[in-house]
């Protein structure tokens, strides 16, 4: 069975979906904070001081293993010099 037909499988699961859905947004969300700050040429440490979080937060975020609040994207857009919005366009 192919991957893509397991998860077409399983999206049927209204819950399944549910999560699915949230997990698939928050990567989605960190895939993005990721690219920009590497447009700009930041290191993580550089962007954490910049957004006045620890390096190890914003390492956890970007790998995947942690879920942010919205105070932590606010700082690390602001950190980037974005807002928000222009993020999650």
């Amino acid at each position: 069975m192919k991957i893509t037909d397991y998860l077409e499988e399983q999206l049927k699961d209204p819950e399944f979906a549910k999560v699915y859905k949230e997990v698939r947004a928050e990567r989605l969300l960190a895939q993005r904070l990721v690219e920009e700050r590497k447009h700009q040429n930041l290191s993580q440490r550089e962007l954490a001081k910049r957004a006045g979080i620890r390096q190890s937060h914003l390492c956890r975020f970007e790998s995947g293993e942690h879920t942010p609040s919205f105070e932590f994207v606010r700082k690390v857009a602001s950190g980037l010099g974005k807002t928000i919005s222009y993020i999650v366009e």
